[in-house]
């Protein structure tokens, strides 16, 4: 795809220690059993920059560079809920008190179990 030239530019240039989860996401789907995930799994302050670039170098084999920001790109644009949402065809709303009931018997039953202890 690349030339090793090619690929150098590409990951100096795309190399944002910011961005690293989702190339890491990326990095993961694309080379579930590398051996440089054993690393990727203990990232830390000192190695996040070294090993930023070497997932973008090894992805340039496998990807584009437009692939990379779109996959960058694409989880930056959370989706929108609002606050009128119908039901479709009714022209009725939305009640919001069945998840506020399910989560309040959850926190119920959380605290049931930590008391039998």
């Amino acid at each position: 795809m690349y030339t090793i030239r090619q690929k150098q530019e590409i990951t100096d240039r795309l190399k944002d220690e910011s961005k690293f989860s989702k190339d890491l996401q990326l990095f993961q789907k694309n080379f579930p059993r590398s051996p440089m995930n054993r690393e990727l799994a203990r990232v830390n302050d000192v190695n996040r920059g070294a090993l930023c670039g070497r997932m973008i170098y090894a992805l340039l084999d496998v990807t584009t560079e437009e692939e990379i920001e779109r996959n960058r790109n694409s989880e930056n644009q959370p989706t929108k809920k609002t606050e009128n949402q119908t039901v479709a065809g009714t022209g009725k709303q939305l009640e919001k008190q069945p998840q506020k009931a399910a989560a309040e018997s959850k926190k119920k039953d959380g605290k049931k179990r930590s008391s039998r202890k």
